[in-house]
């Protein structure tokens, strides 16, 4: 399955209604500025192989960043391990 780009305010959007939201920032990034919408877990790109299972499979998942690059490589580290579909949103778009 591909993964599905969305911009920041769908990625809001999709958050707000109970959509597990995953920011894939370091946890130091996340203290720093933290993403304020409910249903929002913190896995870190550099733990994402070996946290994955903390994310459901079946259902779509909001998976984010600062600027993009990281929830778009995150995303594709999932669907290598089996996850099905995953959004990104990019502050570019």
């Amino acid at each position: 399955m591909s993964i599905k780009k969305i911009n920041v305010l769908e990625g809001f959007d999709m958050a707000k209604k109970n959509i597990l939201f995953v920011d894939v920032r370091e946890e130091n990034e996340v203290q720093e500025i933290a993403y304020n919408v409910p249903n929002i877990i913190n896995i870190p790109l550099s733990k994402i192989a070996n946290l994955y299972s903390e994310i459901p499979k079946n259902e779509p998942v909001v998976i984010a960043c600062k600027g993009g690059a990281r929830s778009l490589k995150a995303c594709e580290a999932l669907q290598a391990l089996g996850c099905l579909l995953y959004t990104s949103p990019s502050p570019r778009d």
